[in-house]
């Protein structure tokens, strides 16, 4: 008996592709077809023309995908391999080996297409003695080629760069190609590895018609820009949580985001479909955004639950969570903290939560417990009282700092890791 092997379409540069090839024998149910650009701009085009003799598309990293998406749609399981910090290492350590004579003094380096939390946190883990550091992170309204190259070389001809590191093949061989210290971040192999694994479970949840969870996510900011930064913002998180527990998220149109995942899990983190899920995102988000969960046998039937209920809430709160099985409708009210804070009247709060773009029970909170405490709070703190991941802590006090309402005091020493920054509120009122 023959079976046939599952075919994933491998899409980036020559090199990426090779890399993900050369995993093959890894994975012996699938056979992985080459298909190379020269230009990240062709991501679409070879889309187009293969997709469907694929089961599944693997892009060697986010920007391709984020090309190919806005131009048509991808109907097939996808998958990208993201670029980690553990690749950024990687693109260190060759820094090092080749230019240790700039490491005699404090250095200033640029960076695209990685978060500037996480290059900060990586610079500071590793002991790297910096002065500067610009992280250009991707912007889906600008032309990612160009602007990427412009951010670098205008910093080195300003002088304020000795060297640059890109995710972009493209652009790193540019700035090779005229003469600049330039590095390439490539994922590496456990990252390959990571994408493929998730990508098969994807195309396992088609195939195998698992009891699912479709929940549509709709952001209806009007402003373009504003709309796809909270798009963006949720994608990548909702990317987060199911590299831990599993699931598929889609881009529909350029409102729309789908998450397909497990029925259990769904049910799990809403503590038995009695609260939201999600909520640290839907706290990120600037304007407004509705969320409907679907639930059924199938992925047809729950995806077919969401469209009825869409058109049930039409008439109702469209910024509501909803739940619907096809039976009835049910709106998931927000966390316990959430239902303390109902409604922030405060003006105050109000104003710096626009103009920074945090949570404002988020900072009502974070003033209540936080703003009589003198010797110093760290990330770690924040996190645990607002319930949110380490990582959004450190971003919200990152702009509240930047912003000059706190100010850092010192470092707390947490044992084995390196220290935490202290900081206090500098301003009896935020």
């Amino acid at each position: 008996m023959v079976i046939e092997l599952r075919k994933i379409g491998v899409i980036g540069p020559p090199d990426m592709v090779e890399k993900v090839l050369l995993l093959s024998s890894e994975y012996p149910s699938v056979k992985f077809v080459s298909c190379p650009y020269e230009n990240e701009k062709l991501a679409p085009k070879i889309v187009k023309e293969v997709q469907h003799k694929l089961d599944g598309i693997l892009f060697t990293g986010p920007i391709p995908y984020h090309i190919s998406f806005e131009y048509l749609k991808i109907r097939k399981p996808w998958g990208f391999v993201p670029y980690t910090t553990t690749g950024l290492l990687k693109a260190f350590i060759d820094f090092m080996k080749e230019h240790p004579e700039k490491l005699r003094k404090p250095i200033s380096l640029s960076l695209d297409t990685l978060k500037e939390n996480d290059v900060i946190d990586m610079v500071e883990e590793i002991g790297l003695t910096v002065n500067r550091v610009f992280v250009k992170e991707y912007d889906p309204t600008q032309e990612i080629f160009p602007s990427f190259l412009r951010f670098h070389v205008e910093l080195f001809k300003d002088g304020k760069i000795d060297v640059a590191f890109s995710c972009l093949k493209s652009t790193w061989k540019e700035l090779k190609k005229q003469g600049y210290p330039a590095f390439l971040v490539s994922p590496m192999r456990n990252s390959i590895r990571v994408a493929i694994d998730r990508l098969i479970m994807e195309m396992d949840y088609e195939e195998r018609k698992l009891d699912v969870a479709f929940v549509l996510f709709k952001f209806r900011n009007k402003d373009d820009f504003l709309r796809k930064k909270d798009m963006i913002k949720v994608h990548d998180g909702l990317l987060d949580e199911t590299h831990r527990w599993g699931g598929m998220v889609v881009h529909q149109d350029p409102s729309t985001l789908f998450l397909i995942t497990s029925y259990s899990h769904i049910h799990r983190i809403t503590d038995g479909f009695k609260v939201s899920p999600f909520q640290e995102l839907l706290d990120e988000v600037s304007g407004e955004l509705s969320m409907i969960v679907g639930v059924g046998r199938d992925i047809g039937e729950a995806e077919k639950n969401v469209r009825e209920a869409e058109k049930i809430v039409e008439h109702r709160d469209q910024n509501g969570v909803y739940l619907y099985d096809g039976r009835s409708l049910k709106k998931l009210e927000p966390g316990s903290r959430e239902r303390i804070y109902t409604k922030i009247t405060d003006e105050r709060i109000m104003r710096i939560s626009k103009k920074l773009g945090i949570n404002p029970i988020n900072l009502k909170i974070l003033e209540e417990n936080f703003l009589k405490v003198r010797d110093g709070f760290t990330s770690d703190d924040v996190a645990n009282v607002l319930k949110l991941s380490p990582r959004t802590a450190r971003r919200i006090l990152q702009r509240l700092k930047e912003a000059g309402f706190l100010r850092m005091v010192g470092k707390k020493s947490m044992g084995k890791g390196r220290p935490k920054h202290l900081y206090i509120i500098s301003k009896e009122e935020m």
